[in-house]
Order: structure tokens, then C-alpha cells, then sequence
């Protein structure tokens, strides 16, 4: 039995528009390939143009994809602002998502599905398996099993919750604590960070070791590599006005009023650059 004519069974309105597949993929030669490849399985799919970038994540829906229809995205969501993009796109609109993604089983695939996709597989998955995935998306039936997709959104509640626990950790960091974090962050060596803040290297490795300590890390690069994950993090998904992440991106005094000053030198402390920035 065709597509068309399992979704049309039944049904009142002979003359609607059979349903379809609307593929999704920002490398056109791929989105060809996989609708041209259900097409010949005897799907009514083709691509899609797909809408918004990792700059400007999409805030309108789909024009094109109806209830009655299937979308599938392809992607392989490297990083937290393609995610963003993702969640946008499969959070729209009223057909179902089904996602094809290199990322590995885990938090991706999570926030995927607590967006609104229905189901994620690997972008490994097999042209016969998205056929029989998409045929359980036409019937209105899951095309994920429960467990897996319960682990998944486990996961990534479990990532956000990190995420929280890590900003309240950078909150608890002085100025000077934070300036010594980011100083690193772009590489730059102790002594050279005593010179520009005019303290005594020790003081600056001082510092260092009260970061290491209030981050529950134990070297300069897991720092570093915690800094980095929180910003590409907010920079993705944004945080609460009120969560300390949000403190840690409006702040831009050198020292908060209950901190001593740097000593004068020769050299001006340079302003805190904003973690989240």
C-alpha cells in the first residue's frame, strides 16, 4: 500500500494533496540524495529549503509542511549553537520531525526530542530504517522506542543541570580570579599576567590555584576547557536574567565593591571581559 493511500483510507477529503516528505539538510547535495532515495521506495519526498543559520536560528515555521506530512532533518549538529538551530527548526511548525544526526546517542539527541522532534537516529541509519521510521511517523505511531528516548532527555537534563552548577561555580570567582580565568583562557602566561595587572607572579599563581580550587578542577586547561563549554553554552541557549550566569555577562568593573583594589603600577589592570561573551 502506497503512502498516500494508507494515509488517505478513511478519510473524507478524496482530493487533498498526498503526504509528503519534506527533507532537510544545509548541504543540498545530501537532502537531493536522501528524498530522491525515498522517492524510489515510493515516498512522495523532496527537499526542502532549509531555513534559518547558526547565526540567526529560525523564528518562523515551515510554510510548506503539513500535519499530514513528515519532516526529516539532517544534520550533524557540531557544537551548541547548531543545536540551537536544530531545536528551532524541529520546534516549529506542525509535522512531525524526524532527525538524522552524526552526534553520538546522549544530550544532542535529548535536547532534540524536548524540543518537539519525534525521533533522532544516526545519520549511519540505513534508507530502509528512515523509510519504516517515516511510514510510523505518517500512522501518528513513535518511530523511537520509550526507553531510549526516556535515557536521552535524561541526559540532558543532566547537562543543564551541569551547566547551572558550573556558572554558580564561576560566580563564586573574585575579579581578579575571573581576569587570571580569562587571561588564561587566551593563552596568556602567568608572568606576562602579572606584568599587565602589576602584581608579583605569585600573586597571580595565587589566583590561579583559588580558580582551580573554586572550579573543582585540578589543571590550568580543565579550567580553561570548564570556561569554554559555559560560554559556548550561553552563547547557544542564553540564561534566566536572574541566574549567575546572567551576573557573570553583565559585569564589567575590575572589582566588586567588597574587593581591594590591584595595587598601582605601572600598568592599568585591563577591565574583566564578560565569561559569557
Amino acid at each position: 500500500m502506497s503512502v498516500h493511500t494508507e494515509r488517505m483510507s478513511g478519510s473524507a477529503d478524496l482530493h487533498a494533496e498526498p503526504a509528503t516528505v519534506h527533507v532537510f539538510s544545509r548541504f543540498d547535495l545530501i537532502a537531493q540524495t536522501v528524498a530522491a532515495g525515498l522517492t524510489s521506495r515510493g515516498l512522495r519526498a523532496h527537499r526542502a529549503e532549509c531555513l534559518g543559520t547558526y547565526v540567526e536560528p529560525l523564528s518562523a515555521p515551515p510554510d510548506e509542511a503539513r500535519a499530514e506530512d513528515v519532516a526529516v532533518l539532517i544534520d550533524d549538529l557540531e557544537g551548541y549553537a547548531a543545536l540551537r538551530w536544530a531545536c528551532g527548526l524541529v520546534g516549529q511548525g506542525p509535522a512531525p520531525w524526524l532527525v538524522l544526526t552524526a552526534a553520538p546517542p546522549g544530550p544532542i539527541w535529548g535536547a532534540l526530542l524536548q524540543a518537539g522532534a519525534c525521533a533522532v537516529l544516526p545519520s549511519s541509519t540505513s534508507l530502509e530504517e528512515v523509510e519504516r521510521a517515516t511510514l510510523r511517523l505518517f500512522r501518528g505511531e513513535d518511530a523511537m522506542d520509550t526507553a531510549t528516548r526516556t535515557d536521552m532527555l535524561s541526559t540532558w537534563v543532566v547537562v543543564n543541570d551541569e551547566q547551572e552548577r558550573l556558572a554558580e561555580r564561576l560566580e563564586r570567582l573574585s575579579a581578579h580570579e575571573r581576569r587570571v580565568l580569562v587571561e588564561l583562557y587566551d593563552g596568556v602566561a602567568a608572568p606576562v599576567i602579572a606584568d599587565r595587572s602589576a602584581v608579583s607572579e605569585a600573586t597571580v599563581r595565587s589566583r590561579i590555584k583559588a580558580v582551580l580550587r573554586k572550579l573543582g578542577v585540578h589543571s590550568q586547561v580543565a579550567a580553561v576547557a570548564a570556561l569554554h563549554v559555559h560560554r559556548e553554552f550561553v552563547r547557544a541557549w542564553g540564561v534566566p536574567p536572574d541566574s549567575a550566569s546572567s551576573s557573570w555577562g553583565s559585569r564589567t568593573d575590575a572589582t566588586r565593591p567588597d574587593e581591594e583594589p590591584e595595587p598601582p603600577g605601572g600598568v592599568a589592570p585591563r577591565a574583566v571581559l564578560p565569561i559569557t561573551g
